[in-house]
């Protein structure tokens, strides 16, 4: 388990003090969560995100960003599913 400055909480598989594997990362303040796969301690790989709003993107991440295939959903139901670069809708 990691607690980090500012409220922040991970729990989930470590390798050299970093996330790394399965984990779930629950933000300060309401901030939302994320539970998936990460690398080097950064989301990579698949996840989910519950953000604060709650929206929530399932689908793929790299080096921390919603990256490849994946889908977001927001509040009042509308949804893009598609591909994803750099954390923003790429694509149709």
């Amino acid at each position: 388990m990691i607690d980090y400055i500012g409220g922040d909480k991970y729990v989930g598989m470590m390798v050299g003090g970093k996330a790394h594997g399965e984990g779930t990362h629950t933000f300060a303040n309401g901030g939302g969560t994320y539970k998936g796969e990460y690398k080097h301690g950064r989301q990579h790989g698949r996840g989910s995100r519950i953000f604060s709003n709650n929206g929530r993107y399932e689908g793929d991440y790299t080096f921390g960003a919603m990256h490849g295939e994946g889908m977001m959903e927001w509040l009042n139901g509308d949804q893009y599913v598609g591909e994803w670069a750099s954390g923003f809708p790429h694509g149709r």
